[in-house]
């Protein structure tokens, strides 16, 4: 059987910072100088945070905001009015439902914005506005980048490159929404 893990395997910078002859021989992927100055900051046991004991309180990801903005949008489109609060179906059959911070409709174009909460997840769009602006035309849902919104640069990703970095799941739940309500061609 082998034997135990190698210290640096197991507590993070171990060997680090111990500098000798022999250890600027031998290169070492947990050890390296750039590399333990970059990361080191990032770990120590002083800043380790434990899960508190009572029930952390629940939170939205930015995917599913954007997909509720889309589907208040949308139906305002279809319909001049917004659903305020706009309720979503999640992957797993939840049923949120979203409070509008912006609703907007003129010339065609809708735009909704929704307050992240991320609960207790320390996620640092925690308070931000997602804002979606949909319009009708193009051929079925195409995807904009925004401001605040990336674009994929390198192949490697489920996303094309040169398409706006929004992942794989909440583009479905974004197309799953506005197919629930009669489908359409949209730019979002």
């Amino acid at each position: 059987a082998p034997g135990p893990a190698p210290t640096s395997q197991t507590q993070p910078f171990s060997n680090c910072g111990k500098f000798s002859a022999s250890n600027l021989a031998k290169p070492s992927a947990f050890c390296d100088l750039v590399v333990s100055f970059s990361i080191s900051p990032l770990y120590n046991e002083a800043m380790r945070i434990e899960k508190p004991e009572a029930k952390l309180k629940r939170g939205w990801t930015t995917g599913a905001c954007a997909t509720a903005a889309t589907k208040a949008a949308y139906t305002a489109l279809l319909t001049g009015g917004f659903p305020d609060p706009v309720s979503i179906t999640l992957p797993k059959g939840e049923q949120p439902a979203f409070p509008l911070a912006l609703a907007e409709l003129k010339n065609g174009v809708a735009r909704v914005g929704i307050i992240k909460d991320a609960g207790d997840d320390p996620d640092v769009t925690h308070g931000c506005m997602v804002v979606v602006t949909l319009q009708l035309g193009g051929q079925g849902v195409s995807f904009k980048a925004g401001p605040g919104v990336g674009t994929v640069t390198k192949p490697g990703l489920p996303i094309g490159v040169g398409e706006p970095a929004i992942n794989p799941v909440p583009r479905q739940m974004m197309m799953a929404e506005i197919a629930q309500l009669g489908g359409g061609d949209v730019e979002i």
